[in-house]
């Protein structure tokens, strides 16, 4: 159930109808609160055992790390780097990194 969500977050985020016509806005509606409550998950579970909310938390900001406006992107990517500055199974895992790799990728479709 929460794979099938991630997917569907991130295909309204990234291909929503109206973000592909030609006069579309920058950035989708959605995409501050989605980046709102991915941080607010981060920091509720980051520093705590629950390694696999935040894991799954990362996994779909890696996605859609790129598609966020400059604002909320600032804001995921400080979450991101507290994680890993965390000492647990989380810090030293390669889904943080993997997420900064993706935006890295993705970059040339920033604003």
């Amino acid at each position: 159930m929460r794979k099938a969500a991630q997917q569907a977050v991130r295909a309204v985020l990234k291909g929503s109808h109206f973000m592909t016509v030609v006069d579309c806005p920058p950035h989708h509606p959605a995409a501050s609160a989605t980046a709102k409550y991915c941080v607010q998950q981060i920091e509720e579970t980051g520093g705590t055992g629950e390694a696999t909310a935040t894991l799954h938390t990362l996994e779909l900001l890696k996605e859609i790390l790129a598609v966020m406006p400059r604002a909320a992107l600032k804001s995921c990517c400080e979450a991101v780097l507290r994680v890993m500055t965390l000492s647990n199974v989380v810090g030293t895992n390669s889904v943080p990194f993997a997420s900064f790799y993706y935006l890295w990728l993705n970059v040339c479709y920033l604003p």
